[in-house]
């Protein structure tokens, strides 16, 4: 039983501000990979704050046309579609000074009664989520409106008590960032390591080895590396999507994917990541790698390497320097197909040379799985803390 009275949220200073989702909403030319205002899609927002691997831009004209859903600095951001209830807190360490959400997303912005950080670590819990799944009547959660949301019931706590609570759960937050980070920096290690043995040939060429043109890919690689079809060296295949009362039924699992829709992972039998491409919605076209042993959404498809010497680093690194946004089709609903897949080129260098490259990236992918554990382990503390110190039953000096 909380130790602190209840109270609805549309009853507080806290706003709820939906996204432009009119005519002025941008097209599918309209979006770039590099532009003027950062536009948001679901796979920026984790269970843990923003995931920038992936990113989407409109240009200024566009953004300046666009009527409501800018952030400003401080507010919380969530998906409302998809993955539902994963969340973002954009702070003054979010490199970006134009922002905008998409069309299944919500801006959260606190009010004078509420700390922003009490307000984000709330959100994140399972006080929220179980409010908002017995408003929508236990259906299967496919959205979560506005209209359901603003009368979620929140602690009435007094502004410095909120503010003891956030120190305590942001000082672990603090260190899951921080985990974040270094993570980051390894992907970009493992991505410039690609870089300057497969694009730019830096090591074949120091040593003098010969470059010769290659048709099917207009340029110049060096001489006895193979141009092989991504269907010839890898397995792809979409996962078949499962309801969530299947899913809940096999015990403890990690969920992933676009759209928060779950498939199940049945196909390899092993620990290792898998590569997946995100093949349908705003998110379309997105390369992402999944944790060992997930479940795999069935908006995603996996690609999984045959061939025992082309590593998952190494087809990973390569779909990155290939434009996967290419194949999408579909104007109204965007999408990607095997049948798109299996074409790409990939540049394939001799068996000894991926060996290699496979002992570099062995060390950096076992820190970044270390570090994916550890942030694991991080969150559960966390979220174990946080209800009791909501309701009161933890006290904070």
């Amino acid at each position: 039983m909380s130790d602190f009275p209840l109270v609805e949220l549309h009853s507080t200073s806290i706003q709820i501000i939906d996204g432009d989702r009119g005519v002025n909403y941008p097209k599918k030319t309209e979006f770039s990979e590099q532009g003027y205002c950062l536009f948001l899609d679901s796979s920026n927002l984790t269970k843990n704050g923003f995931d920038f691997s992936s990113k989407t831009f409109i240009s200024k004209a566009v953004d300046e046309r666009m009527g409501k859903g800018r952030l400003q600095r401080g507010d919380l951001v969530m998906n409302t579609r998809g993955t539902i209830g994963n969340i973002g807190l954009y702070s003054d360490n979010i490199p970006f000074e134009s922002v905008r959400i998409n069309s299944g997303m919500v801006i959260i912005r606190g009010g004078k009664d509420y700390d922003t950080r009490f307000l984000y670590l709330f959100l994140r819990s399972n006080l929220f989520f179980l409010q908002t799944k017995n408003l929508m009547s236990g259906s299967v959660q496919k959205q979560l409106p506005v209209s359901v949301i603003k009368y979620v019931k929140l602690p009435k706590v007094n502004l410095p008590t909120q503010q003891k609570i956030a120190a305590v759960l942001s000082a672990l937050d603090a260190k899951i960032e921080l985990n974040q980070r270094i993570n980051a920096e390894l992907e970009s290690m493992a991505k410039t390591l690609y870089d300057y043995w497969f694009v730019q040939f830096a090591p074949h060429k120091s040593a003098g080895g010969k470059m010769v043109w290659n048709e099917e890919l207009k340029r110049n690689v060096p001489a006895g590396w193979e141009v092989k079809t991504l269907g010839t060296v890898c397995d792809i295949y979409q996962p078949k999507t499962i309801s969530e009362k299947e899913m809940m039924s096999d015990g403890k699992y990690l969920v992933f994917g676009a759209n928060g829709i779950v498939g199940r992972y049945d196909k390899f039998n092993h620990v290792e990541s898998e590569i997946v491409i995100t093949c349908r919605g705003a998110s379309c076209g997105n390369i992402l790698r999944t944790r060992p042993n997930s479940w795999i959404t069935g908006n995603a498809m996996v690609i999984h390497s045959t061939s025992e010497s082309i590593s998952s680093e190494f087809v990973f690194q390569a779909l990155g320097w290939l434009d996967i946004r290419k194949v999408i089709t579909g104007s109204a609903q965007p999408q990607i197909t095997r049948t798109n897949l299996v074409p790409l080129k990939l540049l394939v260098p001799p068996t000894e040379i991926l060996q290699k490259f496979n002992e570099f990236c062995k060390p950096n992918v076992e820190k970044r799985l270390s570090i994916l554990r550890e942030n694991d382990q991080l969150t559960e503390l966390r979220d174990w803390l946080l209800p009791m110190l909501m309701n009161g039953q933890v006290k904070v000096s």
